[in-house]
């Protein structure tokens, strides 16, 4: 988080490294071309079947492999690089606003699937974002850029810290704000960047 960090991002792009930023940049005709050339086959999975799964998993019609990329809306680009995501199976991600342009019910899929990487592989993913509750929910170590200095350390740590957030100036997280009051009104709710998990403590609590 913090100032320029999308300049920083574009300096990552590599061997081995996936930055989804803001541009929209691609190189086919189609859909199912753009996909074709950036599909890596692993673990016996055809071409196919990895298409397969990850339109299952956003519930996209398959008429969208279909469609000419220049007629594409905002959010349907954004969806097809996360559908390249998938198939070229990076060591390191480097997402720039995971959410940008996408709609609730979209956003919802996105964050879910960001969830399961994350919990299941061992791959580095970057993340920025102007949104502290984004950083805050989906981050485990968070660097903030302010002014050429820089700040790394454990998201919790610094997020649950309103003198850090006011030192570079960074929204508090509503989740954080909402656990803050509560613990002043006396009462004793967990910090949680899982709002099913602070459903339960408000629950247990009150």
């Amino acid at each position: 988080m913090g100032d320029n960090y999308s300049e920083f991002f574009k300096s990552l792009s590599g061997l081995d490294i996936y930055v989804i930023d803001k541009e929209s940049e691609f190189f086919e005709k189609k859909v199912s071309d753009e996909l074709i050339k950036c599909y890596k086959k692993k673990n016996d999975v055809s071409l196919d079947e990895a298409i397969n799964i990850i339109i299952n998993r956003l519930s996209l019609s398959k008429d969208f492999l279909s469609k000419n990329i220049k007629e594409l809306s905002h959010s349907e680009k954004r969806i097809l690089k996360y559908l390249i995501l998938f198939l070229i199976n990076p060591k390191i991600i480097v997402i720039d606003e995971p959410y940008l342009y996408l709609d609730y019910d979209m956003k919802k899929k996105i964050r879910l699937l960001i969830k399961e990487i994350i919990k299941e592989s061992k791959k580095t993913i970057i993340i920025g974002s102007c949104d502290s509750d984004i950083i805050y929910e989906l981050s485990q170590k968070i660097m903030l850029i302010n002014n050429h200095s820089f700040l790394y350390d454990d998201t919790k740590k610094v997020f649950e810290s309103i003198e850090v957030l006011n030192d570079y100036n960074i929204d508090e997280p509503e989740i954080v704000r909402f656990v803050r009051l509560a613990r002043e009104k006396g009462i004793n709710v967990d910090y949680t960047n899982d709002i099913r998990d602070l459903i339960k403590e408000v629950y247990k609590n009150v």
